[in-house]
């Protein structure tokens, strides 16, 4: 093997140590399962690069999903993400016997779906203003609702935003790759 190969074989190496990090625990699964790399989460893509669940798992939870009518994008979105909890790696912080939702997620949840239909009536009809005020719309949905930001799972808009769609590049791997073009030219 020539030097250059070498090199290239040093560079993926380092980068594959660099990528690792402290195991993330997945509570809802129990004590045995660790967050990792899933490909193909069809509901749930933006967890793939570290996720708690499995592709299986996902296909199942939203094969038996609720439908709602007349649902706009944001609550479609925001429903989406909620249903996702079992995936996120961060688990750990925010799941005890069930999931913790933040308040401001479920607010916006119902703010947003409202004015959808479930079976023959509207969100709002079916939550009245003092189940809002308890928590009503995600308690009854069997979440745990905090006031705070801290320690609940929050919505992320960012997979659900054009901006989704562009092409990230791991400054990581960008930095070893010039690391290893560098060392390259000067032994070759």
């Amino acid at each position: 093997m020539n030097k250059s190969t070498w090199l290239l074989f040093l560079s993926l190496f380092l980068f594959s140590m660099w990528e690792t990090s402290e195991a993330q625990l997945c509570p809802y699964y129990g004590a045995d399962r660790i967050a990792e790399p899933e490909g193909n989460l069809a509901n749930c893509s933006w967890f793939g690069k570290k996720a708690c669940c499995k592709r299986t798992e996902v296909t199942s939870v939203f094969s038996d999903m609720f439908k709602l009518f007349g649902a706009t994008k944001e609550c479609e979105d925001r429903l989406n993400y909620l249903n996702c909890y079992f995936c996120s790696p961060d688990q750990e912080i925010w799941f005890r016997e069930k999931a913790t939702i933040c308040r401001s997620f479920c607010d916006s949840i119902y703010e947003h779906c409202a004015d959808a239909w479930f079976e023959d009536r509207m969100i709002r009809d079916i939550f009245t203003d003092k189940t809002l005020q308890d928590g009503g719309f995600c308690k009854d949905n069997f979440f745990d609702v905090v006031d705070s930001e801290k320690d609940c799972y929050k919505f992320d808009a960012v997979p659900f935003s054009r901006a989704e769609s562009r092409l990230y590049i791991n400054t990581n791997l960008v930095a070893i790759l010039c690391l290893t073009f560098v060392f390259v030219r000067q032994f070759v």
